[in-house]
């Protein structure tokens, strides 16, 4: 399975997963300051009796209630942002770029020369440095040895590398989306909570403040989460993109320490030497004396 569909599997599932741990968490209580503290019922209009006193609910899900209709899709961007960080810690791996086991298989059948053995073991592996291989074994016995005596090789492999993770790079852009949008949508939502509030004002006045505190919350806490998330968020996405960008590197080295082996197993060090000092054209020496065909 790709990459695309491992992750759209892997975000449903933890939407639902998500989901269903916030509505279990919904209920739990917190202090928050100037949120907490009780105030007298209104004397008018309340169905409480004159003189009680009644508290706020700084419950989850009474600050939810409080946020307004933004709390929705800051919700749906706090809950991809922690599924995006989770499947990333799970894939960004040593093991899916350039594992130990798969270098030291491909090492043997390059100092052998036996490009055909090297290019299907590279196949058989969804890894990054397995794709890049591949991608040069195939140019390899596409073109022929000769394509080992000059560096379009190596152009080859970076572009493999490139085409490999082109999936990752795009899905760690989300991350980065995230960031940008979450505070834009909590700043829609105070903008919401302010239009409601200049609203209360136009209707019934300054007379009683209390009146406006619901679309005050709504300003306010919409603002709090759209920071909330893009903070840890930014970070989050920074971290992987350097990981990503070092398991790349180091794949893409690999690739070319092997292809480096094969280059020394297909010509002789006299001719490797030559070379070097802008002798003649190398020609292969009895360990490899042409490309196998390709299948």
């Amino acid at each position: 399975m790709d990459l695309p569909h491992r992750l759209l599997r892997f975000l449903v599932i933890s939407f639902v997963f998500l989901g269903s741990q916030s509505v279990c968490f919904a209920q739990d209580e917190f202090s928050v300051p100037g949120l907490d503290e009780p105030k007298p019922a209104a004397a008018s209009g309340s169905s409480a009796p004159e003189g009680t006193v009644v508290q706020d609910d700084t419950s989850l899900y009474g600050l939810i209630k409080k946020g307004g209709w933004a709390m929705i899709p800051l919700g749906l961007l706090s809950m991809g942002s922690i599924a995006l960080g989770v499947f990333f810690m799970m894939d960004f791996k040593p093991k899916n770029f350039a594992p130990k086991e798969l270098s030291a298989q491909l090492e043997a059948k390059m100092e052998a020369a036996d490009i055909a053995a090297a290019a299907e073991i590279a196949r058989s592996s969804p890894t990054c440095l397995g794709t890049v291989v591949f991608s040069g074994s195939e140019y390899v016995r596409d073109r022929g040895w000769e394509v080992l005596n000059g560096e379009v090789i190596f152009d080859v492999l970076a572009d493999a590398s490139l085409d490999a993770n082109r999936g990752r790079a795009s899905a760690l852009n989300y991350l980065s989306l995230i960031a940008a949008s979450a505070p834009m949508v909590g700043l829609l939502g105070t903008v919401s909570g302010m239009i409601g509030a200049f609203g209360t004002m136009a209707r019934e006045g300054m007379g009683d403040p209390s009146k406006l505190s619901g679309n005050i919350s709504e300003a306010l806490i919409t603002t709090a989460t759209g920071l909330v998330i893009a903070i840890p968020v930014t970070f989050a996405y920074f971290f992987f993109r350097d990981r990503l960008s070092k398991m790349i590197t180091a794949s893409e080295k690999e690739a070319g320490r092997l292809i480096n082996i094969l280059r020394k197993a297909v010509y002789p060090p006299e001719v490797a030497e030559a070379q070097a000092h802008g002798g003649y054209h190398a020609e292969p020496h009895h360990a490899a004396q042409e490309a196998p065909p390709q299948q």
